[in-house]
């Protein structure tokens, strides 16, 4: 399961929730002053100064990360369907 952490009026993170639902992915959101304190956040994400914090169980990303990695799977999906094409 991947964790969203978020913030109200934080458009980044609506923007990664966007992109999590456009992939079909499961995730489980974490709003800071409901489900998590900042305190908490600032203890478990030492040197993260920008949200959303997304963590799947690999890695831990920012949204930009996570816009790169959309944009090249449709990129790729895009290559492979055109080569079929031929």
């Amino acid at each position: 399961m991947i964790l969203v952490i978020t913030r109200d009026g934080c458009s980044n993170c609506d923007y990664a929730k966007g992109l999590l639902k456009a992939e079909s992915l499961d995730f489980l959101e974490y709003k800071i002053g409901v489900n998590i304190t900042r305190e908490e956040v600032l203890e478990n994400y030492p040197g993260r100064k920008t949200l959303p914090i997304i963590v799947d169980k690999h890695a831990e990303m920012t949204a930009p990360r996570l816009k790169t990695i959309h944009h090249y799977k449709y990129e790729e999906q895009n290559v492979l369907e055109n080569d079929n094409g031929r």
